[in-house]
């Protein structure tokens, strides 16, 4: 059977220092190994740009 815990997944971009990482693993947050940032430029059309 799978729960509920197996299934959500949730994504949240801390900007910190290198001396935060233990104290975020402690709470259970893993390092994803890379992310494209977006910049949303109001009147452009609406449209996103990588950073």
């Amino acid at each position: 059977m799978v729960s509920t815990a197996d299934i959500l997944t949730a994504f949240l971009q801390v900007d910190a220092s290198a001396a935060s990482e233990p104290v975020l693993r402690r709470l259970g947050f893993r390092a994803i190994p890379t992310t494209t940032p977006f910049v949303w430029t109001p009147g452009e059309g609406g449209h996103s740009r990588a950073a």
